[in-house]
Parts: C-alpha cells; structure tokens; sequence
C-alpha cells in the first residue's frame, strides 16, 4: 500500500517537473518526459499543458511589469547624464526629449525581422523552439494588444511544437 503511494507520488512530481520544464524551456521538455518514461501522448500532453500554462503565467506577469516599467519611467522626467568639463565630471540635468540611442545585436535584429515579417504568428512559431516561452510571450505582449489572439498563437504553436518534437525524439 506505502509502495503504491509513493510511486503514485514519485509520477506526481516527474508530472510537475515536466510541467514547469515546458512553462520555461519548451525544447528541453520533451526529451526529459521521455527520459521519465511517459509514453508519446504523455509527453505530448504534458508539454503542451505545460506550455501553456507557462504563456499564460508569462502574459501577465510580463504585463505587470510593463506597467510597472511604465510607471516608473513616467515619473522620472528627466535623467541625469556625466558631462566632463576642464575641471571636472558634472552631472548635467538632461530632459527625456532626446530619443535613445538604440543598440543592436543579431538576436535583436533577429526578433525586428520577425515581428516586421510574419507579426504574431511569426513571433509565436520561434517561441518554443528558439526563444522561450517567458521572452516569447513578452515580446507578443509588447507588441500586440489583443489578448486573445495572443494566447492563441502562442498555444497553438506550443501545441504544435510539442507534437514535432516528441515525435521526433520517439522516432530517433
């Protein structure tokens, strides 16, 4: 009876673990619940759960902290800035009506391209595979405002990929 209790315990918390693997790091999921031994539609169901419930958890927490960076931006006018002079360094009040220099890299430029190109269902099908699923859902919930379609796309794709790579990683 103990026995049984804990194998039932033991499969409890390699569900969880797959579950918060695919939430954060979708690719790596699917090999691991093999590893675990859960069949293919286990792996299939457990990663794509996990997937969402990991753009779910990302959307808004991704949206809370846009608010708060928000927030805070605003009430900052203006920022301080070095200026050296003959003398010394000073500090020199300087108004937030210059537009920021922009840095970037080739992930950056990657994700410009992306989101220029294909929109959402462009962002939501690199999601799971080559970006994660919290950057992921963040950048489609800077961009795009409609809820919705948002979390559609991002389950979608996660459901898709779950089903390609799990049957990959079965099949080889």
């Amino acid at each position: 009876m103990i026995l049984v209790i804990l194998l039932q315990i033991g499969s409890f918390l390699k569900f969880i673990q797959i579950l918060f693997i695919s939430g954060i790091k979708f690719i790596v999921a699917p090999p691991v619940s093999i590893e675990m031994g859960f069949s293919w539609f286990q792996t299939i169901l457990f990663t794509t759960v996990g997937g969402i419930i990991g753009v779910i958890v990302s959307y808004y927490l991704s949206e809370m902290l846009l608010k708060l960076f928000m927030i805070f931006y605003k009430s900052t006018k203006a920022f301080f800035t070095q200026v050296k002079s003959r003398e010394s360094i000073q500090r020199v009040l300087v108004s937030d009506n210059r537009p920021a220099k922009r840095n970037f890299t080739r992930k950056n430029k990657f994700i410009a391209k992306t989101k220029i190109r294909f929109g959402l269902f462009g962002i939501a099908a690199i999601t799971p595979v080559i970006l994660s699923i919290p950057l992921g859902t963040f950048l489609a919930n800077r961009y795009y405002s409609n809820k919705k379609k948002v979390f559609f796309a991002l389950s979608v794709s996660v459901a898709c990929w779950s089903l390609i790579v799990s049957s990959i990683y079965f099949l080889f």
